[in-house]
């Protein structure tokens, strides 16, 4: 449908159609997109399924994840050239009514992350810290950005600077060579018992969260109290390394060589024969170091998913051409967490067809983590007590950490 910009009554009919059918999803996204726009601070205008932001050059997708009569789940995608890389957002909200709770889903989204990254975006110099890495054998320059916090319940007086100076240290160690890092803190105690998601990059994290529900148990609180806020950490432009797979063509790109490999897996496994899996993985993939953390890391991630009863390390331990391991954070890796979700969207998306199930089973028969699971097995121990040691990788002088 072809919208008139100077007639914005087109908005009016979306709310009304949502009040008319509030747990219609469909309706439910049109109300999320008005709502969302009309709240926004910044100059703004809807594009079909999506915000666009002109003056920071940023997408914001909503979608709907779950809505019922006192609750909304609402899903954010943001994206800016910028960045390299996408942003994800889920937002809960619960209250008398669904409306209700849509708009507190959207305001917790727009008081929290939207807050960091407009002040990331403006073109004041906003930062609230700066700060340096070495990584990969090079200094690099960080700027960090701080939401309010968003406060409910009989939640303490608090700023942003308290929950970064006590998580800073291991924050930092979770810098690459990302062009932007984004740490979501949400911290939670009812009647006495405490609830913590605190994630790197959208990936939980066990090491941040034991730190902050340690702050929240010092909450004197008897009934609810949250708080919930957002660090953006972008990195110098000038200290950034390039890198062949960052932003939405970059990602398209990583996706078809993940598939490729995967492929030449499935045909190694079928055949039985793995003596030159590797080197046709490099030959086809034109990536030696993407080729063999295909080859390495697929069959732990597989694993690591299969049996998620189990704790992992947050790292992993590399040795180059036979040198001692040296531990870096899986966050690090440019390309670990961008092979697992590629990876996955993949399966999800029937891409090896009825070959699907037994390439998965395939990559863990061929993990370090099914064999630790296996001798555990064989010594009667239950793995649901286990936490695992990080996974050591054996690597050639050709690959590169990136």
């Amino acid at each position: 449908m072809k919208l008139n910009v100077f007639d914005e009554s087109w908005k009016q009919n979306r709310i009304a159609e949502y009040d008319a059918d509030p747990l219609n999803p469909e309706k439910a996204l049109g109300y999320a997109l008005v709502t969302l726009s009309n709240e926004l601070e910044i100059d703004n205008r809807i594009e079909n399924d999506h915000i666009f932001c002109p003056d920071f050059n940023m997408t914001i997708t909503p979608r709907i994840g779950k809505i019922t009569e006192k609750n909304a789940l609402l899903n954010f995608v943001l994206y800016a050239p910028q960045w390299g890389r996408e942003v994800f957002e889920s937002s809960i909200g619960t209250a008398d009514t669904t409306k209700q709770a849509m708009n507190t889903a959207i305001q917790l989204f727009l008081f929290t992350l939207v807050n960091a990254v407009s002040k990331m975006e403006s073109e004041e110099d906003a930062a609230d810290e700066n700060i340096a890495t070495i990584f990969s054998g090079k200094t690099r320059s960080w700027k960090v950005y701080f939401s309010d916090i968003a406060a409910t319940g009989d939640a303490p007086e608090a700023d942003s600077h308290m929950y970064w100076d006590k998580l800073k240290k291991l924050i930092i160690k979770r810098l690459g060579n990302q062009k932007l890092c984004y740490v979501k803190i949400y911290v939670a105690k009812i009647a006495g018992k405490i609830s913590v998601e605190c994630r790197v990059d959208s990936i939980w994290s066990e090491e941040l969260s034991i730190i902050a529900a340690k702050m929240a148990e010092q909450w004197k609180v008897d009934t609810f109290a949250s708080h919930q806020l957002f660090f953006c950490i972008r990195q110098d432009e000038d200290t950034v390394t390039e890198y062949p797979y960052f932003g939405l063509e970059g990602k398209a790109l990583l996706k078809s060589k993940i598939k490729t490999a995967v492929e030449i897996f499935a045909a190694a496994s079928s055949a039985g024969n793995y003596d030159n899996l590797l080197a046709n993985m490099k030959d086809k993939l034109e990536d030696t170091t993407l080729a063999m953390e295909c080859f390495s890391f697929i069959p732990e991630i597989c694993a690591e998913n299969a049996y998620s009863q189990i704790k992992y390390a947050e790292t992993v331990e590399i040795s180059i051409d036979g040198r001692k391991e040296k531990a870096y954070y899986k966050n690090q890796l440019a390309d670990y967490w961008r092979i697992h979700n590629i990876f996955f969207e993949l399966l999800n998306e029937d891409t090896f067809g009825k070959d699907t199930l037994e390439i998965y089973k395939a990559y863990i028969e061929k993990s370090a983590v099914k064999n630790a699971i296996l001798q555990i097995s064989q010594k009667k121990e239950k793995i649901n007590n286990i936490t695992m040691s990080p996974v050591q990788f054996q690597f050639t002088a050709d690959f590169r950490i990136r």
